[in-house]
């Protein structure tokens, strides 16, 4: 659900974004906010990076996490 929300292919009622930040144990308004000590945050390529996954499938968002363990495995 919150991968749907996040993508915009669903919407949250006000009382289930209650509930949820009640789970997370956050304010309500952590959700809509960004933070500006949050070193992804501040990093272009990395928000670029981040909004172009945002789009992505769940079955393509599993395939690129497959390439990345790939690739970093390699580095190492």
């Amino acid at each position: 659900m919150i991968g749907r929300m996040e993508t915009g292919r669903s919407g949250a009622r006000f009382p289930n974004i209650e509930r949820l930040c009640a789970a997370l144990d956050i304010d309500v308004g952590e959700l809509f906010s960004i933070a500006s000590n949050n070193p992804v945050v501040e990093n272009p390529k990395l928000q670029t990076i981040m909004l172009r996954l945002a789009k992505m499938s769940d079955t393509d968002l599993d395939w690129v996490s497959g390439v990345l363990d790939s690739v970093l495995t390699r580095r190492t």
